[in-house]
């Protein structure tokens, strides 16, 4: 929904990332590093990301879920990029 996409956006932009203006259910977030390392080590923490989208290959698109599935892959992503 709106709010979780919001939430998620809210995120990314006061850790420092960008992110793309989106009508979709979903956001692309600049996490200025390699998506294929940055997605192996969401995977070992239990969260599948998706693939890099060329020529964005620093960019991690960011599907938009319940409330409780933002959270945690907040979290996730959170650590990931730390």
């Amino acid at each position: 929904s709106a709010m979780e996409k919001s939430m998620s956006s809210c995120v990314a932009r006061s850790a420092g990332f960008t992110t793309a203006d989106s009508q979709a259910n979903f956001l692309m977030v600049d996490i200025k590093r390699d998506m294929k390392a940055f997605s192996a080590d969401c995977l070992k923490k239990g969260v599948s990301v998706g693939r890099p989208y060329p020529p964005l290959n620093t960019h991690l698109r960011v599907s938009v879920g319940t409330m409780a599935e933002m959270h945690r892959a907040v979290e996730v992503i959170r650590g990931a990029l730390a």
